[in-house]
């Protein structure tokens, strides 16, 4: 008997809820970037690997709309380079979460970068998924941002 195969396509989504002092504040879709795809196809075949140590997040307070072909955010602040932990893997989702402590992160924030291959070096790493979002955190605040990515067949 032959095999039967069907047409299927693997999706990629990721999720951003912002909360400050445990409300959120802020929630939307990012957009996997191209070069965030091409380093999870190049995981798939063993060229590339993901490990929850390289994940990074950084805030910026750009407002250029969000493209595919981005690969930095566009007016990054370099001191909210911080390294995104793994909170929680279930049925082919991994969510990605990074705290911000009253010291860190003060001010207005418009743009969210998430690097992986990342350095504890700003900057470094491959632009994986951008977000714009408008939210403000004061130094009596603590802040938590969780990014889900999910993989899908579509």
């Amino acid at each position: 008997m032959d095999a039967v195969y069907t047409n299927s396509s693997i999706g990629v989504r990721g999720d951003v809820t912002i909360r400050v002092d445990d409300v959120i504040v802020a929630e939307g879709r990012n957009l996997v970037v191209t070069a965030g795809l091409n380093q999870l196809a190049s995981a798939l075949i063993g060229a590339d690997t993901f490990s929850a140590s390289t994940w990074y997040l950084e805030l910026g307070t750009g407002s250029t709309a969000v493209n595919a072909s981005d690969t930095a955010l566009v007016t990054p602040d370099t001191a909210t380079w911080r390294v995104a932990t793994v909170a929680e893997v279930s049925s082919a989702t991994t969510t990605l979460e990074t705290f911000y402590p009253t010291s860190v992160a003060n001010g207005s924030w418009t743009e969210l970068g998430l690097f992986t291959g990342a350095t504890a070096t700003a900057g470094s790493g491959t632009l994986f998924a951008r977000i714009l979002t408008s939210w403000s955190k004061t130094s009596s605040q603590t802040a938590t941002v969780s990014w889900t990515v999910t993989l899908s067949t579509t």
